[in-house]
């Protein structure tokens, strides 16, 4: 999702990659954890297991809910 999204390869989604008005407040809505106007990878982890977990929820009774810490490197905000 982000390496589709981020179009200026800066990496986060925001109104700074080109996309529609409509795609960027739909992951916005989904994913911007910390509601900083930014979607980082760990974000993008965290969306992506929150989808998962759901789906399981609904579908696979039983099975749990996955915990995977984030994989990637996010530079630590300032401030």
């Amino acid at each position: 999702m982000i390496n589709e999204n981020d179009t200026n390869y800066d990496g986060v989604v925001n109104p700074e990659d080109n996309l529609s008005t409509e795609e960027l407040e739909m992951i916005r809505a989904n994913c911007d954890f910390d509601f900083d106007g930014n979607v980082d990878m760990c974000e993008i982890h965290l969306c992506v297991l929150a989808s998962e977990n759901e789906f399981r929820d609904l579908y696979c009774h039983g099975y749990g809910s996955v915990v995977c810490e984030c994989p990637f490197y996010v530079e630590p905000k300032c401030g």
